[in-house]
């Protein structure tokens, strides 16, 4: 596909374009991710909100979507495991390997724009090499920050100290040129913003900090009561990833909260082996609730019912992930109204001072002390963290980049 073709629109006289307002036809954008992540289904739903049309490219689920991820799509084209020759670990490391399924994809439909994701970011790199198109690298996570424990989905399970050395070498030498590279950059907080503009060349002018907001699509507004109204026993509620990895401060947490008499409702996704074994763990308990997975709608009807939303991200982990990022399940209850109870992490702590959506707690004990404090404390307004009224901030800068011209080829 030729950049004229791609551009068309902006170089038709009918055509009048300013860079800060949404352009006036609707956009071929196509997103393409490794692992689709949550992240990614909300900005492309708000974008399909917007009337631009969004094509799926993908590899595999991540575990934030096994519980559905819209229908919005105006076509989904998953990758076969069979398209690709050799090891299915190594082939992240090849950039190359996708070189023709990206052709066959670009041969077949008429895009704008690529929105690519990382982590892993062999995907993104494909598509600044090997395609015409402009490519904006949508950071979740960052692989440099990531400790050996995230690193797994990139290696062999068993590797040698030499093997595993080599594989972070690739990985990222691949986060830097996906960085450097891109035509424009999207990271999920400031503070991640921040420190990829500290440690590689990028033009701040075309990279933008978006949280992962909650998308309407996502919200079901038939809401039920608080099941708390007429008592004064507090009820939590987790959803997301229940792992065995910190098993053991996960216990600590739980034990507290009962012995304090406070609920605590999971909504579990993730190891089926870790999630039924504290299920077992804790099936007597009167204050330990696990739940049925859902989808994003329908939890989004369940958890308007509790007092809290738990955040409970350990800040000693090593990992830079864990400062640097805002989980989904943070803004599944701001969404609904519900305040928050984080754990002290970088980011996390200084957006829930920002914007007093609820308080930051370092131990369990803390945990429990605080939750006698805060009751009816904060008024969370929901529509502040809805991804659709954030989205104009994307498309804006791919009306930027789109004007400008890819600088990769």
């Amino acid at each position: 596909m030729s950049k004229n073709k791609c551009w068309r629109s902006f170089t038709s006289n009918s055509t009048k374009f300013n860079a800060d307002q949404e352009i006036l036809y609707p956009m071929n954008i196509l997103c393409l991710h490794p692992f689709l992540s949550m992240r990614a289904v909300k900005e492309m739903a708000a974008l399909k909100q917007k009337k631009h049309k969004v094509v799926l490219v993908y590899e595999g689920l991540g575990c934030s979507v096994e519980n559905g991820y819209g229908t919005f799509w105006d076509r989904v084209l998953k990758l076969p495991s069979d398209t690709f020759k050799g090891e299915y670990y190594c082939r992240r490391l090849f950039p190359k390997t996708y070189q023709k399924v990206l052709s066959h994809v670009l041969k077949k439909n008429d895009f704008d724009i690529i929105h690519a994701y990382g982590m892993p970011d062999t995907l993104a790199v494909a598509a600044i090499r090997y395609t015409s198109l402009p490519v904006i690298f949508d950071s979740r996570d960052i692989s440099s920050g990531a400790d050996n424990y995230l690193l797994i989905d990139f290696k062999f399970p068993i590797l040698n100290k030499l093997q595993e050395r080599i594989y972070k070498k690739f990985i990222i030498k691949y986060e830097k040129e996906a960085n450097e590279n891109s035509d424009g950059r999207i990271y999920c907080t400031s503070e991640m913003l921040k420190y990829v503009g500290g440690r590689y060349k990028i033009d701040m002018n075309q990279s933008i900090a978006l949280e992962n907001f909650q998308t309407m699509t996502n919200i079901d507004k038939n809401s039920l009561p608080k099941n708390h109204s007429s008592g004064t026993r507090k009820h939590l509620v987790y959803t997301g990833n229940i792992c065995f990895d910190k098993k053991r401060r996960i216990e600590e947490l739980f034990l507290e909260l009962t012995n304090h008499f406070i609920h605590l409702h999971i909504y579990p996704n993730g190891d089926m082996s870790a999630i039924n074994y504290f299920k077992k763990m804790y099936s007597g308990s009167k204050f330990i609730h696990f739940h049925h997975p859902l989808t994003p709608k329908e939890l989004s009807k369940e958890i308007i019912k509790y007092d809290f939303g738990l955040v409970p991200h350990p800040p000693d982990i090593r990992a830079k992930n864990i400062r640097l990022v805002l989980p989904n399940k943070l803004f599944d209850y701001l969404a609904v109204g519900l305040p928050i109870a984080g754990r002290n992490t970088f980011s996390l702590k200084n957006f829930i001072k920002k914007n007093n959506v609820g308080f930051i707690y370092n131990t369990p004990q803390e945990l429990v002390r605080k939750l006698g404090n805060e009751k009816d404390k904060y008024k969370i307004q929901p529509e502040k963290f809805l991804m659709e009224n954030h989205i104009d901030s994307v498309i804006t800068l791919y009306n930027q980049i789109l004007a400008k011209g890819s600088d990769h080829n």
